[in-house]
């Protein structure tokens, strides 16, 4: 995939060039996703920059020169996404967790602990622009007391 192929393929407010330079990659990974709304559906994998966006449009918060707030988040462990998860249930009761498959053709994608060695099993997924990838997820069923945040 070429260059000129990538740019045209994420959306603009995407950093590309500097992506690559912290070393991400067209990787696999399985992974969990947290889906704040409690769908599973493309709206699920938005970036945390388009999620501010929607939310208030007040992009002023983020670190800007951070390249994981363009990012959509997921986790290697499952005890990571589920401790994530009960932090996410306060303002959003209905999330769910959903588990599948980053995969190469759908964008960039790298281990967050190759640029911040505390964040173990984040990894920061750079989704390009017309790539379908809820349907490579599946609900997660969680028990009752971890739906409820316990």
């Amino acid at each position: 995939m070429t260059n000129e192929h990538i740019q045209k393929c994420f959306p603009a407010y995407i950093p590309e060039e500097e992506i690559r330079k912290a070393g991400a990659k067209e990787n696999e990974y399985n992974v969990y996703r947290i889906c704040k709304w409690g769908e599973l559906n493309q709206h699920a994998f938005i970036s945390t920059y388009e999620e501010v966006l929607e939310r208030d449009g007040n992009v002023n918060d983020l670190d800007l020169n951070d390249i994981s707030s363009f990012s959509t988040s997921c986790f290697e462990k499952e005890k990571d996404a589920k401790r994530m998860m009960k932090f996410f249930t306060k303002k959003n009761p209905q999330a769910i967790l959903a588990y599948g498959n980053i995969k190469k053709e759908t964008g960039l994608s790298q281990k967050t602990s190759e640029r911040k060695p505390k964040q173990k099993s984040h990894v920061d997924w750079w989704i390009y622009k017309d790539s379908i990838i809820y349907s490579d997820f599946k609900k997660v069923t969680l028990e009752r007391s971890e739906e409820n945040g316990e």
